[in-house]
């Protein structure tokens, strides 16, 4: 069950690429390394599974280099959203600036 991650930012929305060809067990941690082009500001991810597949990330953190040095972004699946769309993808966005919960960037 192939799954594929997508990086949305203020310049570029990013290729799908392929983070698993046989996807993730339910209760592990995955680190993976992905190349993709720079599409500025990060501000999104989607996850995209091929086929039926339990699995459900509970957050993705990115790392990325940047203009600024070394960046990381948490994308929390805070409602636990179900992947119910007919393309199977689940989009996860950073919270709102003004959010109580709005740790997206971490020193």
């Amino acid at each position: 069950v192939p799954v594929y991650i997508q990086l949305w930012g203020t310049d570029a929305i990013a290729p799908k690429k392929l983070l698993s060809d046989k996807g993730f067990e339910t209760g592990t941690t995955e680190t993976l390394v992905i190349r993709t082009m720079n599409v500025g500001n990060l501000y999104a991810v989607s996850i995209t599974i091929i086929g039926f597949n339990e699995f459900l990330p509970e957050e993705i953190i990115v790392k990325y280099d940047s203009q600024n040095g070394r960046q990381e972004k948490m994308f929390k699946n805070t409602e636990n959203e179900i992947i119910d769309s007919s393309d199977k993808t689940l989009r996860l966005k950073l919270p709102k600036p003004n959010s109580k919960d709005n740790e997206s960037e971490i020193e």
